[in-house]
């Protein structure tokens, strides 16, 4: 499974632009590849994103772990929340993960994130700063987005950090921001209130923005303030699930999928109208696909 590096993503407008030529890396590797997962979604209605809980709630229910909230922190955080029905799974992006920290580092530092949250852990959050962010940091199509009823999702191209923030000092900057991205995750949870009554009590954190302990802790504290003591927060790593190697299962799980025709996305997971495949297949070209590939593609079991 290839996913590819997205260069634009407006489900809107029917567009979602992952670069990647799958063909080329089936013929190097020797082996079926499935790419373009995107698309499909975006051109039945939906938004094409976060393309990561039907997996989430495999992983989950096998390990025993549901009903179950699972945050991923990437450049864009979303949120999968796994209910006892798993019908009822619910997805979307939240608002930045660590995009907005890494443009401000690299801005005013030339650092290209804040490693292990160095410069946060030094600073205070300016609560001036925090409130311009949350009413011009996250916009789409002219709407704030942090305001959208799910389901929802985002581009790189949506997040803006305000000029003022550069006149905070770095450790500041960084922390408000931090803050900020916590933030967004637990107050987004307000938009789910008439959905869930009671949220799950386990937090699974995912992603690499999670590697910055500041936004751990301001995320726990935000969580226990929102929700009460009873929330049990715990790293994937934590859970015998590996956060490194999570991206990349994820997409080799969808790529069988895909080349199953069973559904890729659900109406609670990109707003589809109805559970929908996808992927384009590339098979490597002058070259058989060894008997244990075909075997595997071959088995029907989920």
């Amino acid at each position: 499974g290839y996913h590819g590096q997205t260069l634009f993503h407006a489900p809107s407008n029917q567009i979602t632009i992952q670069v990647g030529d799958g063909q080329a890396l089936a013929n190097k590797l020797g082996v079926p590849v499935v790419y373009d997962f995107r698309n499909a979604d975006v051109q039945a209605g939906g938004q094409g994103a976060p393309f990561a809980p039907l997996y989430h709630q495999v992983v989950a229910t096998q390990a025993g772990l549901t009903p179950a909230c699972i945050i991923n922190c990437g450049g864009i955080s979303n949120i999968t929340i796994l209910p006892e029905n798993p019908d009822d799974i619910q997805a979307f992006d939240c608002g930045p993960g660590n995009a907005l920290i890494d443009r401000y580092t690299e801005k005013m530092v030339g650092k290209s994130c804040d490693l292990d949250g160095k410069y946060g852990s030094q600073g205070i959050v300016d609560k001036e700063a925090f409130n311009v962010l949350r009413k011009t940091a996250v916009h789409i199509n002219g709407q704030d987005y942090l305001t959208l009823p799910p389901p929802k999702s985002l581009d790189m191209s949506n997040l803006t950090v305000p000029e003022s923030l550069e006149s905070l000092s770095i450790q500041d900057g960084c922390r408000t921001l931090e803050a900020f991205t916590a933030d967004c995750i637990v107050e987004s949870l307000n938009l789910l209130k008439d959905t869930f009554k009671v949220f799950p009590t386990l937090w699974i954190l995912a992603g690499g923005g999670w590697r910055n302990p500041v936004i751990t802790q301001e995320f726990s504290e935000r969580l226990h303030a929102a929700l009460g003591p009873n929330q049990r927060v715990v790293h994937a790593d934590k859970i015998g699930w590996s956060g490194d190697a999570l991206e990349a299962e994820i997409f080799a799980y969808l790529a069988v999928r895909s080349l199953r025709g069973i559904p890729l996305s659900v109406p609670g997971t990109t707003g589809v109208s109805a559970p929908q495949t996808g992927g384009v297949s590339a098979f490597p070209e002058g070259k058989k696909v060894s008997k244990k590939i075909q075997e595997a593609l071959g088995n029907n079991s989920d």
